[in-house]
């Protein structure tokens, strides 16, 4: 009888285990499928360093975001585009000239969906599974009577992997702080 009961709870905390596990997304993916999965005209950008003379032609900046220089070593979303193709770009920065200016290294690319009028993009706002997260980005909709934004779409800046992951967005959550004013 307890060799039954042995064998049956092994099977329950397999069969647990197993579906625990498929509620993880496999979010990761390696740098060099990340490059491969790029246009070939933004492959060569990725450990790409630039300052402020040296900025890639071509890009506009649009806006941007920096984080982790509380921990020691700060990392920067870009927002840029390039006729008319929004694009993330995941760097870290590699040093500071003499006057303080900043040079980075490219570390990760993601192309933005193309959005609509009222759709916003959020970085170092939003929280994931209920908890402030900096390295957040996402795309949601406004609505002007609520605070809640509807998430469309959310990556993370991974520090450690050095990549963007799309992350669910049904954990993801931002504030829309216009809404407060």
């Amino acid at each position: 009888m307890k060799s039954i009961f042995f064998i049956l709870n092994a099977f329950l905390l397999v069969l647990f285990c197993s579906r625990e596990q498929e509620k993880i997304p496999d979010t990761k993916v390696s740098a060099d499928e990340q490059i491969i999965s790029l246009p070939t005209e933004f492959q060569d950008l990725i450990k790409r360093e630039f300052g402020p003379d040296s900025f890639p032609q071509g890009f506009e900046e649009q806006t941007g975001y920096v984080f982790g220089f509380l921990e020691g070593d700060e990392y920067v979303i870009n927002h840029v585009s390039k006729n008319g193709t929004h694009l993330l770009w995941f760097c870290k920065l590699t040093h500071r000239d003499e006057i303080g200016r900043a040079f980075l290294r490219i570390l990760d690319i993601v192309i933005l969906p193309n959005l609509a009028s009222e759709d916003q993009l959020l970085m170092g706002n939003c929280q994931y599974d209920g908890e402030p997260d900096p390295e957040i980005i996402s795309i949601g909709r406004f609505s002007s009577d609520e605070a809640q934004v509807k998430i469309k779409y959310a990556w993370r800046a991974n520090r450690i992997s050095k990549v963007f992951e799309k992350i669910p967005i049904d954990l993801v959550a931002c504030i829309n702080e216009t809404i407060f004013l």
